[in-house]
């Protein structure tokens, strides 16, 4: 939708999106998928997307269940170099490094997902649809940094360079649930709903050490 109705969150920018999930498949619908990958930086191959999908009518297509579930494993780990100039020095003819940072991220994220799905087709040619959906991020990651002291014979706030490291957890959880029907009741066509929503974030773990050695 371009613009906000009434019936819509009103904290959306420039319109809304309104997603329909599809009605279950008469036929039995059974599909796997299985992916893997490498990741260059750790040397490892240990990572995996799984994803299981089913769908199926039953009473002679009164009622549909689709179910979906997803595991998934990834290495997000990554190096990364961060440099900044000063050019303000000698009437901006020469510059300096100011900034000088080196950083590694060994990560492990993992996602796990599970959605229900029930439409039942009702007398009145309409239909009443239950959905369900619950997923969950777990990111355990540390961060390694090594701070140079700037160009200009200054030291950082340590005293030298510096380096950090730090262990964190992250969980994240979201449960989304609804109940929506397409019905006719005394000639009057219903469009109706009610939906619940949920999310969780929880740091677990989080530690970290700074400390730094002497430099001219």
């Amino acid at each position: 939708y371009k613009s906000l109705t009434s019936d819509k969150d009103a904290d959306g920018i420039a319109g809304s999106v309104n997603l329909v999930t599809k009605k279950a498949p008469f036929n039995r619908e059974i599909r796997a998928t299985l992916k893997g990958g490498y990741n260059d930086i750790m040397e490892s191959a240990k990572q995996y997307d799984f994803s299981l999908k089913y769908g199926e009518r039953f009473f002679g297509g009164l009622l549909g269940i689709q179910l979906n579930g997803n595991i998934e494993n990834k290495i997000r780990s990554n190096e990364n170099i961060d440099i900044s100039y000063d050019q303000a020095v000698q009437n901006q003819t020469s510059y300096y490094i100011d900034n000088f940072t080196l950083s590694f991220i060994d990560e492990i994220r993992k996602r796990n997902g599970a959605s229900l799905i029930i439409d039942l087709n009702t007398p009145d040619e309409g239909n009443i649809k239950f959905n369900g959906s619950f997923n969950s991020t777990k990111r355990d990651y540390i961060n390694y940094d090594r701070d140079y002291p700037n160009g200009g014979g200054e030291t950082q706030y340590l005293g030298g360079v510096t380096y950090t490291f730090r262990d964190r957890e992250q969980e994240i959880e979201t449960f989304n649930s609804s109940v929506t029907g397409n019905n006719t009741l005394l000639g009057i066509g219903l469009n109706w709903g009610v939906s619940f929503a949920q999310s969780t974030s929880d740091y677990p773990y989080d530690y970290q050490l700074d400390f730094s050695e002497p430099s001219d």
